[in-house]
């Protein structure tokens, strides 16, 4: 299931303006190992809005601020 997300955030690249994220993302095993992929997978330039979830992995994964 990963993979088809990493193919999805590539083709929407184009159309999206701003990410938001987190909402309804929860706190499970699944989500833990997808949302660094996830991030990872953004365009450098893009904005990204995180909700109180997306903060919480983020905090869980400082080494995505690099």
């Amino acid at each position: 299931m990963l993979k088809h997300w990493d193919l999805k955030l590539k083709d929407w690249q184009g159309a999206i303006q701003a990410w938001v994220i987190g909402p309804g993302l929860g706190r499970d095993e699944y989500m833990q190992h997808f949302f660094p992929r996830m991030v990872k997978g953004l365009p450098n330039d893009c904005i990204a809005v995180f909700d109180a979830d997306g903060i919480y992995y983020l905090c869980q994964y400082p080494e995505l601020f690099r």
